[in-house]
């Protein structure tokens, strides 16, 4: 039985994977510039979240702005 379990958490992990990487893909950035770098989360729960989440991120640069999908400046911290 755990075999079997094993089979089925590998193959809907990459069902998983390979669905939110179609998403991304489609995701119009037409709007960012050839230096733009962009972050993408995806919330995997069967639930809705709400709040706010940590991320640490290395960044090349330390002068940098934030914008939502609409290109709306979105409020961030560095610490």
């Amino acid at each position: 039985m755990d075999y079997r379990f094993r089979q089925v958490r590998t193959v809907s992990e990459e069902i998983g994977k390979r669905a939110i990487e179609d998403i991304w893909c489609r995701i119009d950035r037409s709007c960012c510039k050839e230096n733009d770098q962009s972050l993408t989360l995806f919330n995997t729960l069967a639930q809705k979240r709400s709040g706010v989440q940590s991320l640490v991120l290395d960044l090349p640069v330390a002068d940098f702005k934030t914008e939502n999908y609409q290109g709306s400046p979105t409020e961030f911290c560095v610490s």
